[in-house]
């Protein structure tokens, strides 16, 4: 069982190779595998990017979401999804609800392991996805490798019914608690990018407020040459 788990993130990465890649992959948030008890969230993000040849940022999306844990091992989450695309007005385009299960405790094994599950309406094209993904988290002296490994089944919309896979990576220098620089990487279909993110947190009494925010840069002709992405997570 041991070694079927290590070959997991092997096997997606050559999934993510292949042709079938999710087909509107996107730069997003990289998840760790760990779940707080009786943790609250609320949480926004945003990406604002820019066309290929293009200096001007014009295509934004926003997330809004909230979140609990329900266990010591499951924290769940409800997010409203809005963009704003080429000038046009901001309009709320669909939303998407996510579960987190924690596999393994921290420093169990050679590696923190855990699962993710999303569902994801885009009422705006009446497209559906459903998603798997494996969460993987190894620490290396002060630093730490997530990697985030994905299956998605994608159907309606008068689209054809498809699975589909996606990856991503963030390597993190675990400087300070409210410093953490990192450089992250995305790969799908008609998005490669990778880039620098600092990140941190800070404590207010109980509460934490967490930040992340980064500069991805495509490393291929159809990515959108620059994409920033800003996170904002207010814990209670």
């Amino acid at each position: 069982m041991k070694r079927m788990v290590a070959c997991l993130p092997l096997l997606a990465l050559l999934l993510a190779g292949s042709n079938r890649l999710v087909a509107d992959a996107e730069i997003g948030r990289i998840y760790d595998p760990y779940v707080a008890p009786m943790e609250r969230e609320i949480e926004w993000r945003s990406n604002i990017s820019n066309a290929q040849d293009s200096d001007v940022l014009k295509d934004q999306k926003y997330w809004l979401g909230m979140g609990r844990s329900i266990s010591d091992r499951w924290f769940t989450e409800g997010y409203l999804i809005a963009a704003k695309n080429n000038g046009q007005r901001l309009d709320v385009q669909g939303f998407e609800l996510e579960a987190k299960r924690q596999l393994t405790e921290q420093g169990e094994y050679w590696a923190d392991w855990g699962m993710q599950y999303e569902v994801e309406r885009k009422t705006s094209e009446n497209i559906w996805e459903v998603a798997v993904t494996g969460l993987m988290e190894k620490e290396i002296g002060a630093t730490s490798v997530t990697t985030n490994l994905s299956a998605v089944y994608e159907f309606g919309g008068g689209i054809k019914n498809e699975f589909e896979t996606a990856a991503s990576l963030q390597w993190r220098w675990r400087y300070t608690e409210k410093l953490e620089p990192a450089i992250e990487a995305y790969l799908g279909e008609n998005l490669a990018a990778a880039g620098p993110v600092g990140m941190g947190l800070f404590r207010i009494g109980r509460e934490k407020l967490r930040w992340e925010l980064g500069v991805l840069f495509a490393v291929d002709s159809v990515t959108p040459d620059t994409t920033c992405r800003l996170l904002l997570e207010y814990e209670y």
